[in-house]
Formats: structure tokens, sequence, C-alpha cells
């Protein structure tokens, strides 16, 4: 307070133009003056006082985030575009990202297939019963060379001799199944140029066996077993393992289906020939003989009246 009392006087002096040397010339015998009495301070006041501060404070620090959240926007903003930039010279540099290289393709399902076309039923159990389903699945994922597949429709069985398939053995329906597979995948445009005859699962393929013969006219396929002639009548599934094609009869092989071969029965008219025949052979060799026996008669008279005259003329 001494200070405060010291600084108020100067400033007095100094207005009035005094010397204060003259005036003051030992600041220490300056009277001391009475300590100034504290104001009385009310607590509502105080209250009210510490309320605006804090709100004052409030503000000033949402005016300092928000231009803080706005700096940070702006920073975020740019670091991501820096890491575009970066990205893309990256990129340029490298050359084209390499594609990732393709699983492996999920195994074939024969039955699955031919349940999807709707009209195969009579196919599927039969290639379950003789488990040839299994067989092919196992020769498509552990073989690159694919399968092709003739499957005969419901109507195709239903149009067979009634007791067909049950007069077969269990070999014989394996057999008539290999005979609609070939061992390799064919497109419709392939069987253009494919040799005849197609070689199947079912073995041989010399006249009077197993033999599959394919001809094409535009675009319609013609398949010939000979005893059956069918066609292609569409496509059920078709990828680079497996091809399937429906046709609408049964491929029924020479080797299983033969027709018997019978003898041909007598000719009636040859032996009535052969039998008309005899007497008329009997007759000309009579007429020979009696003509034999009278051929003498018929020379000795001339010789007996010969010599009857020479003998009356001596």
């Amino acid at each position: 307070m001494e200070c405060l009392y010291l600084t108020m006087f100067a400033n007095i002096v100094r207005n009035l133009d005094v010397n204060v040397i003259y005036l003051v010339p030992d600041i220490t015998i300056l009277p001391t003056f009475p300590p100034h009495p504290s104001p009385q301070i009310n607590p509502t006041h105080l209250r009210s006082i510490h309320g605006c501060i804090c709100m004052r404070e409030r503000k000033k620090e949402g005016e300092r985030m928000k231009g803080f959240s706005a700096r940070y926007r702006v920073i975020v903003l740019l670091l991501f575009l820096f890491h575009i930039i970066d990205e893309a010279r990256g990129q340029a540099a490298s050359g084209p990202a390499a594609a990732p290289a393709p699983g492996p393709p999920p195994p074939l399902n024969v039955t699955a297939v031919l349940e999807k076309g709707g009209q195969f039923r009579t196919l599927i159990r039969l290639l379950q019963s003789t488990q040839i389903d299994k067989r092919i699945e196992g020769q498509l994922n552990s073989s690159n060379a694919g399968m092709t597949l003739f499957a005969p429709s419901d109507n195709a069985f239903s149009s067979l001799s009634p007791g067909t398939l049950n007069t077969l053995t269990n070999q014989q329906q394996v057999t008539l199944l290999e005979y609609h597979v070939i061992p390799t995948l064919i497109t419709l445009s392939q069987f253009q140029t494919v040799s005849n005859p197609i070689s199947t699962q079912a073995g041989d393929s010399s006249p009077g066996q197993y033999p599959l013969n394919v001809t094409t006219a535009g675009n319609q396929v013609n398949i010939s077993t000979g005893l059956i002639n069918t066609t292609i009548s569409g496509t059920v599934y078709s990828d680079s393992q497996l091809a399937v094609y429906q046709v609408d009869k049964v491929l029924l092989p020479l080797g299983i289906f033969r027709p018997s071969v019978q003898a041909p029965p007598p000719k009636a008219g040859k032996n009535a020939s052969d039998t008309s025949e005899g007497p008329s052979n009997d007759s000309n060799d009579s007429s020979d003989a009696s003509s034999t026996i009278r051929r003498p008669w018929r020379l000795g008279i001339p010789f007996a009246v010969a010599v009857s005259i020479l003998y009356c003329s001596f």
C-alpha cells in the first residue's frame, strides 16, 4: 500500500510542476497512511461474477475447439489427398496390379446338373444304381480331358419296348450307360470334324460292337448306333470340363441289342420242280431204252432182204 501511495503522490507533484526533491527531501520521513479498508463483497454478486467468467471461458473454449476442428478436418483432407497421390504414383511405376489367381473350380455333380434339367429322372436313377455318376465325377475331377454325356429324356426311356431295361443284366446296364459317355469334351462345333466311329466308354467301336457315328447337317447333329438314329435336341450343360446334350432316343448299341439271325425257310417251289422233273427224266430214259431196243430190228430187215436176194440169184 505504501508503494501505491507513493506513486499517487508522485503523480500529483508532477501535475503541480513542483520539484519533488525540495518537497520530499527524504522519502523515508513521509508519513504513513492508515490501511485502506477492504470492501465488503456480497456472495451473491460473487457467484454471478463467477458464472459470467465461466460462461465467457466456455465461449472462448468453444470458439477455440471450433477452430481446432476446422483445422483438423483440413489436415485430414490433405493427408487423404497425399495418400491418393502416392498410390497413383506407385501404380504408375509398378504397372497394373496382377489379378489374383483363380481358385480351383468346385467339383462337378452330374446328377445335380441333370436334376436342374428337370426331365431326366430315369437316367439319374440308372446312374446312381450303377455308380456310373461317381465314376464320371471322379474322372472329371482328376483329369483335364473333360467328358461328353448324351442324356436320354424320360420320354426316350418310356418309348422303349416294355421290359427292355428289366431284361438286361447289371453289367449290360453299366455298358449301356457307358455307351452314352465319351471320355473327351466335344463341343457342338467340334462334331463337324470328329472321325467316325467315335469311341465311347463302352469299349470296342468295331462294327457290330459299340460303334457310334455322328454326322452334321448345318447346326443339326445326327447320331447313329446301327440300330437307332436320333439327333441332339438341346444342350443341358456346357463348360470347360463337361458337356451334356439331350437326345430323344436311348442309344442302343449293337453289342447288346444285336438282332438274332434266323435261317431262311426252304423254298416250296424248288422241291415241286424237282419232283416234276423226276418222271420226265424217267420217261426220257425209257424212251431212249425202247429206241435202243427197236433200233436192231430196224437195221435187220434190210439186211435180211439183201441176204435173200443174194441166195436166190445163185
